[in-house]
């Protein structure tokens, strides 16, 4: 090469050098823009929801997706209505959520959710009106039967029950309850979805179900504060009361502090629901019976599975899934149900899936 054309190569050169920044970047938009958009979105900020998003990520990976995973700072229907909007601005294609209101959220999500967007619904479900493909989670009234047993094996000659719980409109929590009154009365597993299970569960305060009644069920809207309050004044105003029970993950360590305030640790019987890490040091140490526990890393994992597939192929949802999630169908549509677990400080010869030790590590590497 002459001396002249060297000269001439140098700033062509030098504009693609300078220009390299750019087309990698440009290129790296491009395959990103290709990639399927998934909002998962759920109903609180709490550590439950955080190993969800570990899962969505993980199927991010897994799926080739671009998930952007969100918590609402207030857990209300409104910020959740605001997150999707922004969602759709954004160009989500799929959405996964955990409606807090079914009723209404059924209605406005029929509205605002365009047509080529597909809406799953994880961990609570829609009303059966939902324009929704399908629901991800645990069979809420089942994992309750658990709870109402667990109950039983530990209070066995009868109980006076308070429930707490963030809210009487969530579907899901609506459904424990079913399912909890359908255990304490005694009912089968199967029987917790028959309509005897939901007429139990109309009946007004206090609820008689033989040796067992339910005095009331007191909500907080997702505070752990609001919840400790409610369980002294409970214990306060009713001290008849030997046996408390948590809907969410908030509650049973509310549900601790409020008995260890009152100085009644061993007097009060306690049973939750979820794996907060307080309720699994209270499960070792004796102080709570035991609790069921969902699989959210299975919920995010599962649901960007879901919504990828769905996106690929025109709205079709996949045929094959993991062995360890069942297919229904109800009126509502599919559902795809990962099993609950029950959880206690060891095999007493009652309900037990894992005892609380193998639980914890497990639990500590997903969130890792």
């Amino acid at each position: 090469m002459s001396q002249n054309s060297t000269k001439a190569f140098k700033p062509i050169l030098l504009i693609v050098i300078a220009m390299i920044p750019l087309m990698v970047s440009l290129y790296v938009r491009f395959h990103q823009n290709n990639k399927p958009k998934i909002a998962v979105i759920t109903n609180c900020a709490v550590d439950f929801w955080t190993i969800a998003g570990k899962g969505a990520y993980a199927g991010a990976k897994a799926f080739d997706a671009d998930v952007e995973f969100r918590m609402p700072a207030f857990p209300s229907a409104a910020e959740q209505h605001r997150i999707v909007e922004d969602s759709l601005a954004k160009g989500a294609q799929g959405i996964a959520i955990s409606p807090i209101d079914a009723a209404d959220q059924t209605v406005v999500f029929n509205r605002i959710i365009p047509k080529g967007v597909y809406l799953i619904a994880q961990d609570s479900d829609f009303f059966k009106e939902s324009k929704r493909k399908c629901y991800v989670g645990t069979d809420n009234i089942k994992a309750g039967w658990r709870v109402g047993k667990l109950v039983r094996e530990v209070l066995p000659s009868g109980a006076k029950i308070v429930i707490y719980g963030s809210s009487t409109d969530q579907l899901n929590l609506q459904q424990r309850r079913q399912g909890i009154i359908a255990g304490l009365a005694g009912l089968t597993e199967n029987e917790s979805k028959s309509e005897v299970a939901y007429q139990l569960l109309r009946r007004p305060y206090p609820i008689s179900l033989g040796k067992y009644t339910v005095i009331a069920t007191m909500t907080d809207n997702a505070d752990r504060e609001k919840c400790y309050a409610n369980v002294v004044d409970t214990l306060v105003k009713h001290p008849e009361v030997n046996c408390l029970v948590g809907l969410c993950c908030h509650n049973p360590p509310a549900m601790m502090l409020g008995v260890e305030k009152l100085k009644k640790e061993g007097q009060i019987k306690l049973v939750g629901f979820d794996e907060d890490e307080m309720t699994l040091l209270n499960i070792k140490n004796g102080n709570i019976h035991g609790t069921v526990v969902q699989n959210p890393y299975v919920f995010g994992y599962e649901s960007v599975r879901i919504l990828d597939h769905c996106i690929k192929n025109n709205g079709k949802l996949p045929s094959d899934m993991p062995k360890n999630i069942t297919r229904e169908q109800n009126e509502n549509g599919p559902q795809y149900f990962v099993a609950p677990r029950v959880i206690k400080r060891s095999n007493d010869g009652g309900l037990f899936d894992m005892d609380v030790d193998t639980f914890a590590a497990d639990l500590k590497q997903k969130k890792s």
